[in-house]
């Protein structure tokens, strides 16, 4: 939705959403997680609120798979996985040995608010347990993630 005049936090003019393949929009929660899967906004199109009224809403765009690391409030540091699903890496050797010496720099942390946007799936041990580029690779798109 354009916005125009005063505009304030969280206005809802200033909300981005991606138009999924099964006519659903999907709410990027924050501009970190939009900038996991573009580099700018030049592309945005900007609708009615009359128009945006009528899209249906879909889940939340969770954080990209592959190159990303997510943290919440917790000291647990997730690989991102295909369709929103986090493994949590036992240490961080493992992670150095998965995404080199500067994996701490991954990192995104997430309000535990959107936690409920993620699935959890099993432990990284071992830095064979987890390939970022084929995690990457599964999800080409954001209408791969739903």
């Amino acid at each position: 939705i354009g916005c125009s005049g005063d505009i304030y936090p969280n206005d809802p003019c200033t909300s981005v959403y991606y138009y999924g393949v099964d006519g659903k929009r999907h709410a990027f929660p924050t501009e970190n997680i939009f900038k996991t899967w573009f580099d700018d906004f030049d592309d945005l199109v900007i609708l009615s609120s009359t128009a945006m009224a009528e899209l249906p809403f879909g889940r939340n765009v969770t954080i990209r798979p592959g190159n990303h690391l997510v943290k919440f409030s917790t000291s647990t540091v997730y690989a991102v996985s295909y369709g929103g699903l986090l493994r949590p890496i036992a240490n961080g050797e493992i992670a150095q040995a998965i995404f080199g010496n500067s994996w701490i720099s991954l990192i995104n942390t997430v309000d535990d608010v959107f936690y409920g946007n993620y699935r959890i799936g099993s432990m990284i041990e071992s830095s064979t347990d987890f390939s970022p580029d084929a995690a990457g690779n599964a999800t080409s798109s954001i209408d791969k993630t739903f």
